[in-house]
């Protein structure tokens, strides 16, 4: 699959700018080397988290709850709460694979919700 893009892949670290305005963020656990992007621009802010979270209304409140499809579970789940805590009051949209796009995370007692227009999605 690689060769059909020789020349046109470049490598990149977390927390390096892939492209402006579009940094590369750790999210290791699902998969080694699972990323999260911060993209930023004119002011607005957006994270996509990736595979993070499979069953969100479930990981969110229970950041412990781990995919079957996790590499490894307990990074996954200690990576899930981490990004959940960053992101929660950040002001950022956050969008990934398995939730719908443009929430922002809030604290939610001991887990976290998205908010919608300011409405709870519960």
């Amino acid at each position: 699959m690689l060769a059909l893009y020789e020349g046109r892949v470049k490598p990149f670290a977390f927390d390096e700018e892939v492209i402006s305005g579009i940094t590369a963020r750790d999210a290791s656990g699902h998969t080694v080397g699972h990323t999260r992007f911060d993209i930023d621009s004119n002011g607005s802010a957006m994270t996509i988290v990736g595979d993070l979270l499979h069953a969100y209304p479930l990981q969110m409140r229970f950041t412990a709850m781990s995919s079957a499809y996790d590499a490894d579970p307990v990074k996954a789940a200690a990576m899930r709460k981490a990004t959940l805590e960053e992101l929660s009051g950040s002001g950022r949209f956050v969008s990934g694979m398995h939730v719908q796009p443009m929430d922002w995370v809030v604290k939610c007692g001991t887990g976290y919700d998205f908010m919608r227009l300011g409405v709870p999605t519960e």
